[in-house]
């Protein structure tokens, strides 16, 4: 048997939101209404049995009882999907092979892509039902790297923090649930920053970018003297320097210190802050 759906959100409204509704599977070319064709069940203690339609979609996966479970149906199929309001939101006449349509449902492979870049992500040939994560820097909106949803081209063109445009003409939605970077701070390069300079503020941690390196510090307001962040280490003959970025809580100021020891003597640098994030 074919499934209908794997274990991602697979199924979207006119707004390329989740489906929350119903569909009807039936017969080739036909309106499945009239025409159903048997849609078996799958448990996750592998038992089967008949699901009777129509079948409810929450989150943009097949539930039985509020939870997903697996679909299953043999050869081709029509599918008709309507969301919670009753408003169809997609007709495909002729189904089969995984997914393999002329409306659009897509391709529901396990397949996670990954690429470098976002740019790269962007060109791959993606089918909808897709995951794709690119984990180099990304231009939506500059980030370190995200996780997409492959979906129909419903949204508004161009990129933004939730929504990239693929080269074939899909759309992907965000679906990393991890804090995602935002600039918060780019007029460097400075030797220190204030908080109240930054367009994004208070506790939390942020990314300093310094001398080509970044740095991750997590500022808590309430320290009474300063918090540091990650290091970094380097070594030359008889001399040992770390590199760390600071907040100092009695002046509400981002610095970047390169402390410099050669057995008995120690000597700090500040060094310029070219940008700061935020993880948001």
């Amino acid at each position: 048997m074919t499934p209908i759906q794997t274990n991602k959100p697979v199924f979207f409204n006119s707004s390329g939101e989740p489906l929350s509704g119903t569909i009807y599977i039936g017969q080739p070319d036909a309106d499945p209404r009239t025409s159903p064709k048997t849609v078996t069940f799958r448990d996750s203690g592998g038992s089967t049995f008949t699901a009777s339609q129509p079948l409810t979609t929450i989150n943009g996966r097949i539930t039985y009882n509020g939870k997903p479970i697996v679909a299953l149906v043999d050869g081709e199929y029509s599918m008709l999907v309507f969301d919670s309001a009753g408003v169809q939101v997609d007709y495909s006449r002729s189904v089969n092979d995984g997914g393999t349509t002329g409306g659009g449902i897509g391709d529901f492979s396990e397949v996670t892509r990954v690429g470098l870049t976002l740019s790269e992500v962007k060109a791959f040939d993606v089918a909808v039902g897709e995951t794709v994560e690119n984990i180099g820097k990304s231009l939506a909106t500059d980030g370190l790297g995200e996780e997409w949803l492959v979906i129909s081209a419903t949204g508004s063109p161009g990129d933004d923090i939730e929504l990239i445009d693929f080269d074939n003409g899909l759309q992907g939605r965000r679906i990393s649930k991890s804090p995602k970077p935002v600039l918060v701070w780019a007029d460097g390069p400075a030797s220190s920053v204030l908080m109240s300079e930054l367009s994004v503020g208070g506790d939390g941690e942020y990314i300093i970018e310094s001398n080509s390196r970044a740095y991750s510090i997590k500022v808590n307001q309430s320290i009474a003297s300063f918090s540091h962040g990650s290091c970094y280490a380097s070594a030359i003959p008889s001399e040992v320097a770390v590199t760390a970025p600071r907040y100092s809580n009695s002046s509400s100021t981002f610095s970047v210190v390169e402390s410099t020891w050669d057995g008995s003597f120690a000597s700090n640098a500040s060094l310029d802050i070219d940008a700061i994030y935020k993880l948001i």
